[in-house]
């Protein structure tokens, strides 16, 4: 295919499909028979744009027509042309065009001129610059067109950054300290031989990212970052890449504002990315509370990745502050069939038991979580319950967690177990700790259903001051 015509194809794919929201740059490279980096290489040298680039313009110059020839509003243009949200519209429509859509309405203009980030006027260094464009289409032609030879060295190399990076995900979703080395040295081969290859540049940054658990490191969000931005200079509007920027933002940085930002982008550019829509719905449910938003995401995201443990451990949580206890019980139900090992499961069902009034099944549930961390048995945590009721199991959790593991006990953890105990002391000087230890799970704090009942509790509302989480009756 010529690059005349591989443009013209592109084009004819933008004017069929990119209206649609969940259309974007995976799907371009699929119609057009390319790898996502193979699209974004031939695409740059073609128009010095990204392909996530020529979407957004394509989307853009369409709503500048529909503009000035119909009585839509901003917001239904914004969405007839694939924006998923009119303020993200607004934003990308002035910074091209260098006015608001109202004003581009208000002006009458046809035709308003696309901002230039460098001059705007044809200098001597302009011309210069245009007659290297074309210099480089016609290159381009001999590079993507010519020899079979370039063409299969193209796919070769391609291909074993890709098979390096694999090696690399598989160790990674290990989560061991070791498994997260072996992880870096495969992602650092994979960029050795293509280093435009971005998926390995966002698993550094995962494995950057990963590693600051429980406690935030400041040094390796900042490793995080800079990957990220890595993969997001080679090809900007990477869902992937706004999706770990989110991540960051959220949990180790808590900047809220900027957290939620980041996770619109990378909706926008990827409305089908589940774990984007798994930590922007972390996000609403802890941090702004928009319980109702939290669901759709999240419910979006268990039907395009079902074994995902946890977007079900999300959903009972939501189920549970919105004292749904049945649901949020059957969403545990599925989660334990994908994985009966993760713990969390046990300890969520035990509260939905609790909250329920079925003592028995608590107890149950409160056993198999000790078990999966092994802390006690069966017969000491019976015993306790007998004793002393689910308050002195939860003592004897708290007990047995800081005898284990001494300085580094997950200070949020302790919190909650005393929460459920309804000891505001403890409770608080444990929350109080994980702030001085900067716990990454504090960041869930404003809106934990276990913290429910400190909601009024002036010691507790300093601390989300403290986090810039603001009041209950305030807007974030």
């Amino acid at each position: 295919m010529s690059n005349e015509n591989f443009l013209q194809r592109v084009q004819a794919i933008l004017d069929k499909q990119a209206f649609r929201e969940s259309f974007e740059v995976t799907e371009l490279a699929d119609e057009i028979c390319l790898s996502r980096s193979q699209l974004h290489r031939k695409i740059h040298a073609l128009t010095g744009k990204s392909a996530s680039q020529l979407i957004k313009e394509h989307r853009l110059l369409h709503a500048q027509k529909l503009l000035l020839s119909t009585e839509l509003t901003v917001a239904e243009i914004a969405y007839q042309v694939g924006f998923k949200s009119p303020t993200y519209f607004n934003s990308c429509y002035k910074d091209h065009f260098n006015l608001t859509p109202g004003e581009a309405r208000a002006s009458g203009q046809a035709d308003p001129a696309p901002v230039s980030h460098t001059k705007k006027q044809f200098s001597k260094s302009g011309l210069i610059g245009i007659a290297v464009f074309f210099l480089l289409i016609t290159v381009s032609a001999f590079y993507f067109t010519g020899s079979t030879n370039d063409q299969e060295a193209d796919k070769n190399t391609t291909k074993a950054a890709e098979v390096a990076f694999t090696k690399g995900q598989h160790l990674m979703y290990q989560f061991t300290a070791e498994s997260f080395e072996k992880a870096t040295t495969y992602y650092y081969k994979s960029l050795a031989i293509d280093t435009t290859y971005t998926p390995a540049y966002i698993g550094l940054a995962e494995i950057n990212y990963y590693s600051c658990y429980p406690r935030i490191s400041k040094e390796r969000s900042l490793k995080a970052e800079k990957h990220a931005r890595q993969a997001l200079d080679i090809e900007p509007g990477l869902s992937e890449g706004h999706r770990i920027l989110g991540m960051i933002y959220y949990q180790c940085d808590w900047h809220w504002k900027a957290a939620d930002e980041q996770f619109q982008l990378a909706l926008e550019n990827d409305v089908n990315n589940c774990v984007a829509q798994f930590y922007y719905s972390h996000y609403q449910t802890f941090v702004s509370g928009r319980l109702k938003d939290a669901r759709e995401l999240v419910e979006s995201a268990k039907l395009a990745c079902p074994l995902f443990i946890y977007h079900y451990l999300l959903s009972a949580e939501q189920y549970i502050a919105l004292a749904d206890y049945h649901l949020a019980l059957a969403e545990l139900s599925t989660a334990i069939e994908i994985d009966s090992n993760e713990a969390s499961s046990y300890w969520l069902a035990s509260v939905a038991y609790q909250k329920q009034k079925r003592m028995d099944e608590a107890v149950e549930a409160l056993v198999n979580y000790c078990e999966r961390l092994g802390l006690s048995n069966e017969k000491q945590v019976i015993s306790a319950f007998e004793t002393g009721g689910l308050s002195n199991i939860y003592q004897l959790i708290i007990e047995e967690m800081i005898n284990q593991r001494g300085e580094w006990t997950d200070a949020y953890m302790i919190a909650k177990a005393y929460a459920l105990t309804n000891d505001e002391e403890q409770t608080l000087s444990w929350l109080n700790k994980g702030y001085d230890q900067k716990i990454m799970d504090l960041s869930k704090i404003k809106y934990d259903f276990h913290f429910q009942f400190l909601h009024s509790n002036p010691e507790f509302l300093n601390l989300l001051t403290r986090m810039n989480l603001g009041k209950y009756d305030s807007t974030l």
